[in-house]
């Protein structure tokens, strides 16, 4: 657990600096619907541009190609998943929950599910523009959920007979395999729930019960393509 270097590849080079206003995460907005709908080959600028009300030129104003806008719209969501993640561990939650929290909320932004999902299969191409990316993604979070695996282990909210490398792994697997299948079948199947039953192979003597989450509002999917 110790020396993890993943800053090097996850860096992310963007044309802009951040924090974007409100007119860029609209664009964002629009492009995450036309990425998610087409995948980043597909989609065009003149799509975005339409469905963000504006001209190619005017988009273009705010984000100079179509490489920065996709950039800009993975990194994110990366980021407020790294947020909600350590503020979730850091209020003494067990690894494991503190992914679930995570997957829910993500599930209330069907179009970032789907647009990961799918950006995610085009980068395994080396010369995708963002392969780099989701190869950091990774590393960051394995990294982030095995070294939230000791800390809980030593407060025994997760058993300490795994090793946590491998707990990362198990629980990024299981949490991409069901997110697949949940946008295969449609938003059948909840797919944060997929991941109780790990909950209860790791869970340690000193975790408690799983955390009272207020109910969905009615007829609504955590996973559902419209």
């Amino acid at each position: 657990m110790v020396g993890r270097d993943v800053n090097e590849t996850f860096t992310v080079e963007q044309d802009l600096q951040r924090p974007y206003t409100t007119r860029q995460l609209e664009i964002l907005g629009a492009a995450t619907q036309v990425f998610s709908e087409h995948g980043y080959r597909a989609g065009t600028i003149a799509q975005i541009a339409s469905v963000a009300g504006l001209s190619q030129a005017g988009l273009l104003h705010h984000f100079p190609n179509k490489d920065a806008m996709l950039m800009a719209v993975i990194e994110l969501r990366r980021q407020e998943n790294l947020d909600l993640f350590r503020a979730e561990v850091g209020s003494g939650q067990m690894v494991v929950d503190a992914v679930l929290s995570v997957l829910r909320t993500n599930a209330r932004q069907p179009e970032l599910v789907r647009l990961f999902a799918v950006l995610s299969t085009e980068a395994l191409n080396p010369d995708h523009p963002a392969h780099r990316f989701f190869l950091g993604f990774y590393a960051l979070q394995l990294a982030e959920i095995a070294d939230s695996t000791v800390i809980n282990q030593a407060a025994g909210l997760v058993r300490d007979d795994i090793d946590a490398d491998e707990i990362a792994r198990l629980i990024t697997a299981a949490a991409d395999g069901a997110r697949y299948q949940s946008l295969l079948d449609n938003g059948v199947i909840e797919h944060w729930r997929t991941l109780l039953p790990l909950r209860k192979m790791l869970a340690g003597a000193a975790c408690g019960p799983l955390p009272d989450w207020a109910p969905e509002e009615e007829g609504q999917r955590l996973i559902h393509m419209s």
